[in-house]
């Protein structure tokens, strides 16, 4: 490809995942306007009858605090009765005058959130393979159950999105991005995979601070640790998470419970260590861009990281859709096993964000939840072992061992320039020696 066509080419690359955004756009705004959310069942979401409902315990928690309680532990304006389970920075905006009234408005504004999250990553697109797998994956089940629930993870997607976005350009802004989403949800901080590059003190002095910041900080508020996790709600047909494998297992087999937990984290600790042992043999990070590889280190290790906490709610797989633009390259180019293996991850990616649809079509065929709930299972173990493989072999070298350095590159260099240098840096090249030079 001609260098001066490519921005062209990328333009029209991206259309498919351009109209998708205009379509989602549409759809959700209609529904928050129509209040519609029935709607949402063919897909298989399932719909609550009060609306935005996890917004509630933080916009009820200004009746606790006017009562002179705690809302961690009594929320009696939530509608459920859920105690309010977030850092305690977002109480700021109860006491603020923040009510139960405000939810719509909220409510929107995580779903601007969301939208501006999503046109975030059209940037990372360069080819029409990962605009398709986009759009796909932006207009799943998963994505809309956020929107009916209005759930934080939609503003937390919006700041881990715009950071791997601009962790290549603007590093002390995804730093700062990266660093609020933390604040508010704990969980995001692993999203600083993004910061990574190929020389030590360019990581460094933006992760560092940052590390360091969110030590400090969880340990200000180490108290209410216990409490923000004794909160959340559990529901394991909605989750993908370490726990709910080991627990059906337990459930529907009559094996011992502290057994099958110790056997399924001897089972991630293997393959992770089998995952850092093969980067020795090679490493990914040639193809694609630096800001498509900096979002799949983000993506990845939110879903690798969130998946060891043992239940997260399935529209955390909306963190998933950074690592789709550097997965789709993979599939195209690279050695026989990195393009399987992205493969494999893109399919399962796809499938679990699905999910919802495909599980409700297999429950009403068999009649029969358990098959569908079991099959998902496996599919977010593969991906956990396929991403662990893949986020390993893009590790820079300055973080490993001497003699595990310069593995060879497992991907090779895209054809034509899309945006910029290569993330993996080149090593300049020895002169040749010639008779007359005396080199």
């Amino acid at each position: 490809m001609d260098p001066a066509a490519a921005p062209a080419a990328i333009r029209r690359a991206r259309l498919p995942y351009t109209a998708a955004l205009c379509v989602f756009t549409a759809l959700a705004v209609g529904l928050m306007a129509s209040g519609a959310w029935s709607l949402l069942t063919w897909l298989g979401v399932p719909v609550l009858e009060v609306p935005w409902a996890d917004l509630r315990p933080l916009t009820g928690a200004n009746v606790a605090i006017e009562r002179g309680l705690d809302p961690m532990f009594d929320n009696p304006g939530d509608p459920w009765g859920r105690p309010f389970n977030y850092p305690r920075v977002w109480l700021v905006l109860p006491r603020l005058g923040l009510t139960a009234a405000d939810t719509p408005w909220l409510a929107a504004v995580m779903l601007l959130a969301l939208s501006c999250g999503l046109w975030a990553l059209r940037p990372l697109v360069t080819s029409r393979r990962a605009a398709w797998l986009l759009a796909a994956g932006a207009l799943a089940p998963t994505t809309w159950l956020g929107v009916e629930r209005a759930n934080t993870a939609l503003l937390m997607f919006a700041l881990v999105a715009g950071a791997a976005a601009l962790a290549t350009t603007r590093r002390a802004t995804a730093s700062i991005a990266l660093g609020v989403a933390a604040v508010l949800k704990l969980y995001p901080i692993v999203a600083a995979a993004a910061l990574l590059d190929e020389h030590r003190r360019t990581t460094l002095r933006v992760a560092l601070p940052l590390g360091l910041a969110f030590i400090a900080y969880t340990f200000w508020i180490r108290n209410d640790l216990g409490p923000i996790r004794a909160g959340a709600t559990h529901a394991p047909w909605l989750a993908y998470g370490l726990e709910l494998l080991p627990t059906l297992l337990s459930k529907n087999t009559g094996l011992n419970a502290p057994s099958a937990f110790a056997a399924a984290g001897a089972a991630l600790l293997a393959t992770a260590c089998v995952a850092l042992l093969a980067r020795r043999r090679g490493r990914l990070g040639a193809a694609g861009t630096a800001s498509s590889l900096a979002g799949f280190r983000a993506g990845a290790a939110v879903y690798l990281g969130t998946f060891l906490l043992g239940h997260n709610f399935d529209y955390r797989l909306l963190m998933l859709l950074p690592t789709l633009p550097q997965l789709a390259t993979w599939t195209m180019q690279g050695s026989g096993a990195s393009r399987r293996l992205a493969t494999a991850s893109v399919t399962a990616v796809l499938a679990l964000q699905w999910g919802m649809s495909w599980r409700a079509g297999l429950t009403a065929a068999i009649g029969d939840a358990t098959a569908g709930v079991l099959l998902d299972e496996l599919l977010s173990w593969g991906l956990w072992a396929g991403m662990a493989w893949l986020f390993a072999a893009t590790l820079p070298d300055w973080l490993l061992p001497r003699r595990w350095r310069d593995a060879p590159l497992l991907d090779s260099e895209p054809s034509a320039p899309l945006e910029g240098p290569s993330p993996a840096s080149a090593r300049p090249s020895r002169p040749r020696r010639t008779v007359g030079s005396g080199a």
